[in-house]
């Protein structure tokens, strides 16, 4: 009887030692994954696309259909395919992180287009000129918006642009992700330490005016400069 209890008061402290081992190894893991994330700081400039005969190369946007099927063509694009509106960089470069860039005043000219060019160069689309610009308050109000996060983990980047608005037809649209007041899907992409260049993908759905239901569909590359 003894010898069973020994046993047994033996196997608990080989499993509270095991246990106690797992919980270390788990937060060294957590710790772990948690240093391998960095958080870049400064601006990720925009790459123009290119006028290929086909899909440009560097940065451009897309308009999706409601349900994935098939894309806008924009008259006004420069690109052979005009699914396709390349992109060129605004005044500063890009996207900054932990800043807003927002709109000028008046932020729209007389026809309705956007006069925001700190992130890209207005383009047009259909006719009218759209820019980017991101918001600490939600034009119309609403809950404040986060400054845009990018981190990478390894070659991995990831991105949290909640704040970006396209202006355009003398309204603003939600193109950022995640939506406001959400937490998931983040802008992913790729990132070279080594080179300081980068490519960012994502899609973000269209609330309201003549688009409503289409989405916004995102790349941009070029090269990092830190602040």
């Amino acid at each position: 009887m003894s010898l069973s209890i020994r046993r047994v008061r033996l196997g608990s402290t080989v499993a509270a030692t095991l246990l106690a081992a797992f919980a270390i190894g788990s937060t060294a893991l957590v710790a772990s994954a948690d240093a391998a994330s960095t958080t870049l700081v400064g601006t990720f400039k925009i790459a123009a696309g290119t006028k290929t005969a086909g899909k440009p190369a560097g940065s451009y946007f897309r308009m999706a259909f409601p349900g994935g099927s098939g894309n806008f063509s924009n008259p006004y694009s420069k690109a052979g395919d005009q699914t396709y509106t390349p992109l060129s960089p605004g005044t500063d470069g890009g996207i900054t992180t932990g800043l807003f860039q927002g709109a000028p005043s008046p932020a729209f000219n007389t026809w309705g287009g956007s006069r925001a060019g700190q992130i890209i160069v207005p383009t047009n689309f259909g006719g009218l000129a759209f820019g980017l610009a991101t918001f600490q308050t939600p034009p119309g109000g609403g809950t404040a918006n986060l400054a845009p996060v990018f981190k990478r983990n390894g070659s991995v980047l990831t991105a949290q642009v909640t704040s970006l608005y396209a202006g355009w037809n003398s309204l603003y649209f939600n193109q950022g992700t995640p939506k406001p007041g959400q937490t998931t899907p983040l802008a992913t992409g790729t990132y070279n330490a080594t080179k300081k260049t980068y490519v960012l993908n994502w899609t973000s759905p269209i609330a309201g005016g003549p688009f409503n239901g289409f989405s916004g569909v995102w790349h941009l590359e070029g090269s990092f400069k830190q602040r």
